[in-house]
């Protein structure tokens, strides 16, 4: 599992990250999404299903009338949740706990104005110069860099 994403570049791919960690999605200036993962390990299975339990993002404010229009970032968020049911959970083999719940959380990002160098899971692939890694050709796209953008916690700014 993990999180599905669709990169600024049009590419879809899966980031699965680590349970317990937290991640930096976007990164730039005046913006920040961090998401924290948590994780079930099926039975018979050598890794986790990872799931995003939260999504933090912090937007620094700056008295506009003291910067030209187009310095600011423009964000528009729009968010679903669809439910786990037990039907799910048995034809995908995810193993969920009976004493907890899961949902397929479906969220959407347009952003304006970002910077050259704005960093991040999904924030690099808005980067002109960005050329994916994944191999489009498989049918589970992975985006690796669970190192590279683990954060110190959920709402720290670094990435």
């Amino acid at each position: 599992m993990g999180m599905e994403v669709a990169g600024g570049d049009g590419v879809m791919f899966y980031f699965h990250g680590v349970k317990g960690g937290n991640y930096a999605i976007v990164s730039d200036d005046n913006l920040q999404i961090n998401a924290h993962f948590i994780g079930t390990r099926p039975e018979g299975l050598t890794r986790n299903y990872t799931w995003c339990k939260l999504l933090q993002s912090c937007l620094t404010l700056t008295v506009l009338s003291l910067l030209p229009r187009e310095s600011h970032i423009g964000m528009i968020m729009l968010m679903h949740s669809l439910p786990i049911r037990a039907k799910e959970d048995r034809i995908q083999n995810y193993q969920l706990p009976d004493d907890d719940a899961f949902a397929h959380l479906e969220t959407q990002f347009r952003f304006q104005n970002l910077t050259l160098l704005v960093e991040g899971v999904l924030g690099k692939t808005y980067r002109p110069d960005y050329v994916s890694p994944v191999k489009k050709r498989v049918s589970m796209t992975v985006m690796v860099g669970e190192d590279k953008y683990q954060t110190p916690s959920l709402y720290s700014p670094l990435c």
